[in-house]
């Protein structure tokens, strides 16, 4: 009996990986429609680099898990099983990888560029690509709790929810927990812009929760996360402050991260192919009474 059986047993059945990701696919294509007929015809967000159409597919899935009976009797499936205690440091080592991850895709940025072009291309690339995005950030900071809600509810417990604990599942069962994991992540990877981050991040996550067993405790880990590399906390020392010199030594502690990661993401799949490592099922159950 394979681990995603023993965990998702009930939350597995009923529906194909087909099934829920053409939900996703629907709630991105409604986001994308509202986006490009309505808020466009905002000039304030249009200008402003808010992901409007992300946003709309989030509270369209939102909605969906909270007003569909069956789905929402799922949701307390997924969500009954907590954190084991004998598994907390993994939880934070998750969180930690989580964080690293993203300086350790930022060190390629600047690899990619600098290798063939050299200094003046990287200071020319950064200057160019990233002065959008620090724009709108320091504005949507001004709102910490609305940050809150959008990294922690919408982001965390929605998107957890469908991909990790719906569509992880239903793939695993039918290809293998690393094909399923890989799957899983191409497909979190392709609702976000930063999707070499994101596929990284979801094989953490998926890692963590044949770990645990508790998808609360990747609920947690994401959420930190996103509550991390918010600007109004610590987003804003990402990025080096003297990048737009294209000096690549200023990109040190992304190179050392990106030298970590590697092994440490290597060492994460490793733990997670043995399924003896999940909570045994009577345990799962024990904890889902209680």
């Amino acid at each position: 009996m394979s681990a995603e059986f023993r965990i998702f047993h009930g939350p597995a059945r009923g529906a194909t990986g087909l099934q829920i990701a053409f939900l996703i696919g629907a709630a991105l294509a409604l986001g994308y429609v509202a986006d490009h007929f309505v808020f466009r015809q905002w000039e304030w967000l249009r200008g402003s680099g808010i992901p409007a159409a992300r946003l709309t597919a989030m509270m369209a899935l939102g909605t969906s898990l909270l007003t569909i009976a069956a789905i929402r009797r799922t949701c307390r499936e997924l969500l009954a099983t907590p954190v084991p205690l004998a598994r907390s440091w993994e939880l934070a080592s998750a969180g930690v990888l989580l964080f690293a991850i993203a300086f350790a895709v930022l060190a390629i940025l600047a690899l990619s560029i600098w290798i063939p072009g050299s200094e003046p291309a990287l200071a020319r690339r950064m200057g160019e690509q990233l002065t959008s995005l620090e724009h709108w950030l320091p504005r949507v900071s001004l709102d910490v709790s609305q940050q809150v809600v959008v990294a922690t509810l919408a982001a965390a417990v929605i998107e957890d929810i469908v991909f990790l604990g719906m569509l992880y599942p239903a793939w695993a069962l039918q290809w293998g927990w690393m094909r399923g994991a890989a799957a899983t992540s191409a497909a979190w990877a392709l609702t976000h812009p930063d999707m070499l981050t994101q596929f990284a991040g979801a094989m953490v996550l998926i890692c963590l929760l044949r770990r645990t067993g508790s998808l609360r405790a990747c609920i947690v880990a994401h959420a930190a996360y996103n509550l991390l590399v918010s600007h109004a906390f610590l987003g804003r020392f990402l990025l080096p402050v003297n990048r737009g010199t294209g000096e690549i030594g200023v990109w040190d502690a992304h190179l050392v991260c990106l030298a970590l990661v590697m092994p440490a993401l290597l060492a994460c799949l490793w733990m997670a192919r043995d399924e003896d490592a999940l909570l045994p099922m009577d345990s799962v159950e024990a904890n889902r009474r209680r």
